[in-house]
């Protein structure tokens, strides 16, 4: 949209292009309700079939193993087609993996983050940081990465969540420049 403002202003703008604009649309509260469903219906699904297949293949004693299909291994095609299908809104399989996968899930974490986890997120960013240096990299063009961090915390946070507390609350230029700021506070 701002790309349109500009063109506008600049005397760029096509008219014609303005059908293949992607808007974001929020996901309202019935979408994710709806979302949920889906993803429960289809996972269960996907594990009876998992389970026809074993006990098919394999001798009586196996076929009683349960099997666990994990959030990143739904098929989120379907879920995007039964979400069409009953709401008449459409969402892409991206969308819906990455709604569900990043705040819908209910195995996701969401409560506030407990000082133990804090000092871990730490801990782990310092150890990736440090192993990149004696790589030979530069901590600073490198990024932790995020999703092993947040598998490694073993406290169900997505890697959004290990992201954001470190970006916003504890990043070196973030420190430092409070630092300066109280420091020039302090000097006047």
């Amino acid at each position: 949209r701002d790309t349109i403002k500009r063109r506008e202003l600049n005397g760029n703008f096509n008219e014609a292009l303005l059908p293949f604009v992607k808007t974001y649309k929020p996901w309202t509260r019935e979408e994710i309700e709806l979302l949920n469903q889906a993803v429960d219906i289809v996972r269960l699904e996907q594990q009876q079939k998992q389970q026809q297949m074993q006990t098919d293949s394999s001798s009586s004693s196996d076929s009683h193993k349960s099997i666990l299909i994990r959030d990143g291994d739904v098929d989120f095609e379907k879920v995007a087609s039964i979400i069409q299908e009953k709401a008449n809104q459409y969402r892409s399989a991206k969308a819906c993996r990455l709604q569900y996968t990043t705040s819908s899930s209910p195995s996701i974490n969401k409560s506030k983050f407990t000082r133990d986890e804090i000092l871990s997120l730490l801990q782990l960013v310092h150890n990736y940081k440090h192993q990149k240096q004696n790589q030979f990299f530069s901590s600073s063009l490198t990024s932790p990465p995020w999703e092993i961090i947040a598998s490694k915390l073993n406290t169900n946070r997505t890697p959004w969540q290990c992201f954001h507390l470190y970006q916003s609350k504890f990043h070196p230029s973030l420190i430092n420049s409070t630092a300066n700021q109280n420091t020039a506070s302090i000097a006047n």
